[in-house]
C-alpha cells in the first residue's frame, strides 16, 4: 500500500494500515511468534545455570521487553 512509509501519513492512514495488519492475520502471527520466543528464552535461561539474582533480573528483562502497554 502507498500508505506504508508515507511521511505525511495522517490518523486515517494509520487506521487503514492497522486494519490491514489485523485483517491479514499479520498482527496475530507476530503476537504468537513473540509468545513462542519468550517461552524459548525463559526455558533457555532456566536451563543455563545462571545464578540468582542474575536469573531473576534477566527474567524481568524478558518481561519488560515484551510486555504490552494498552
Amino acid at each position: 500500500t502507498r500508505l506504508l512509509g508515507d511521511p505525511g501519513l495522517d490518523a486515517g492512514g494509520v487506521d487503514a494500515l492497522r486494519e490491514i495488519l489485523v485483517e491479514t492475520g499479520a498482527l496475530a502471527s507476530v503476537e504468537r511468534l513473540i509468545v513462542e520466543l519468550v517461552d524459548e528464552a525463559l526455558a533457555a535461561l532456566a536451563a543455563s545455570g545462571v545464578a540468582e539474582p542474575a536469573r531473576t533480573v534477566l527474567e524481568g528483562l524478558v518481561g519488560a521487553a515484551t510486555a504490552r502497554v494498552c
